[in-house]
């Protein structure tokens, strides 16, 4: 295989990441706003709401956001719901819609007086390095702490872990306005395992050392002999199969960080009017949605080379190899594997 075929696949396999990266999708964000406007007026407010706010992050509108905060709303998830009409009101002004500005304007009045908050501070002995503190699987940065933030009314779940320390766990019901307080207190350590002490074990007994007798010279072996591989498969081959698992595992990763970063963005879009955003947690979620898109980018990347690479490494193994080599190689912002030989 020559270094222009190597190339074409590593363009292909980059090119495979620029598609996955494209979300935007104006026709299925139609169909989602419709069937969301349907389920509002059938009253089924759970299925109605995630398709409106699907729409929304394929599709952003001011007008989609106004019938999402109003989904929320009517399904009794006031802190969303009031999230959802001040982002609103901002596109409102502007769009310069006045009529939607003054809509979205006294919804956020009506229910700033309806808010429910959870505030969690962290106790001084139970601030440990490594210490990491959620609410609902989400965790909370530093500046979250001890800040009173609207939820949801229900069940909220904070939890608590640090190396070491045995996780804390409290549940906590919130059902009217106000704010409810939680603390973590100081961790419990983990409980050590004991020691399991060796078997003992005996002496060999000492026997008279023999000379192990001479054998004769092997006799010398030809090329062919000498690069063929006993196991059946060429060297090559098992150098496809390494660097197609390490494919494989990159496009694992990008998927993960990809999913989580379009998570992230959908919680930032709560707290933040495009770039600009209103509170500390909008700011910290954006760069959590930016710092996971950029790894699943690069992970994307180097997953695509490694499959692209090992297929071809694997269909193109000869019978005989003289040398491969196998090394990582950098190209502008990708990272990847080269592989470099005779063959």
């Amino acid at each position: 295989m020559n270094r222009t075929s190597f190339s074409v696949l590593l363009l292909a396999a980059v090119g495979s990441v620029s598609t996955l990266a494209r979300a935007n999708d104006p026709v299925a964000a139609q169909a989602l706003f419709d069937e969301g406007k349907r389920l509002v007026a059938a009253g089924d407010y759970d299925k109605a709401c995630p398709k409106l706010k699907e729409s929304q992050r394929l599709d952003p509108a001011g007008g989609t956001l106004l019938h999402l905060a109003n989904c929320y709303e009517l399904a009794g998830k006031t802190a969303s719901a009031w999230a959802a009409y001040n982002e609103a009101l901002s596109w409102a002004r502007k769009d310069k819609r006045k009529d939607r500005e003054k809509a979205a304007l006294a919804r956020v009045g009506e229910l700033e007086k309806k808010l429910s908050r959870v505030e969690v501070r962290v106790s001084s002995a139970a601030r440990v390095d490594g210490l990491s503190v959620s609410r609902d699987g989400e965790t909370l940065s530093p500046s979250q702490l001890g800040v009173a933030i609207p939820v949801d009314p229900g069940n909220h779940v904070i939890r608590a872990e640090a190396p070491g320390k045995q996780p804390w766990e409290q549940t906590i019901a919130v059902s009217k306005p106000g704010t409810s307080s939680v603390e973590v207190p100081a961790l419990k350590d983990e409980a050590a395992e004991p020691a399991v002490a060796p078997a003992p074990t005996e002496a060999p007994e000492s026997a008279p050392v023999q000379q192990p007798a001479a054998e004769p010279a092997p006799a010398p072996s030809s090329s062919a002999d000498a690069s063929a591989d006993t196991s059946g498969m060429s060297g090559q081959k098992k150098i496809a199969l390494v660097v197609g698992a390490v494919g494989v595992v990159g496009v694992g990763v990008g998927s993960y960080f990809g999913l989580r970063s379009m998570a992230k963005k959908s919680d930032a879009d709560d707290h933040c009017d495009g770039s600009a955003c209103r509170d500390q947690a909008g700011v910290d979620l954006r760069q959590d949605a930016i710092d996971a898109g950029n790894i699943s980018t690069i992970a994307f990347a180097v997953g695509g080379v490694g499959v692209a690479a090992g297929i071809a490494l694997w269909l193109t193994a000869p019978s005989s190899e003289s040398a491969v080599r196998v090394h990582p190689a950098v190209a502008s912002d990708f990272g990847g594997v080269g592989v470099s030989g005779r063959w």
